[in-house]
């Protein structure tokens, strides 16, 4: 979100305002979500947060550019530690 340049350089300010209201914003609806039992939207809104706060947009896997390797996991469920 910092990547493109602002024209004035009171929209550097008005961003970080909106950007830090609507976490609080999202976080109240994350609750308010898991209060009603709406499990969908409650991901779907963790995922909006966590996206903000890695300051990039969410990108479904369908919208993957053609060719795009999967990340492995990190974790296989299996052993920790390697044993001789």
């Amino acid at each position: 979100m910092g990547r493109v340049a602002l024209p004035i350089s009171d929209y550097v300010t008005d961003t970080r305002t909106v950007l830090d209201n609507s976490l609080r914003l999202l976080h109240a609806l994350v609750d308010l979500a898991a209060d009603a039992g709406w499990l969908a939207t409650a991901l779907a809104v963790m995922a909006l947060v966590q996206s903000l706060m890695q300051a990039r947009a969410a990108v479904p896997r369908s919208a993957a550019p053609p060719g795009a390797a999967r990340q492995a996991p990190l974790c296989d469920g299996g052993p920790t530690r390697h044993e001789p």
